[in-house]
């Protein structure tokens, strides 16, 4: 399963059983977005997006 649908299955879980996702380590998805990290880039943007519905 790709990285984005994992993220989309746990949100959609989540909203489903009216339940708070508990985001350890949250620092890691709020640091600056670097074109040297482009698998951490692509984490943060499709965690955000999922977070925005």
């Amino acid at each position: 399963m790709r990285l984005e649908q994992q993220i989309e299955a746990v949100v959609k879980i989540a909203k489903r059983s009216d339940a708070m996702l508990r985001l350890e380590e949250i620092a890691t998805f709020m640091e600056q977005r670097t074109s040297y990290h482009d698998t951490h880039n692509r984490l943060v943007t499709i965690f955000l997006r999922k977070l925005e519905y």
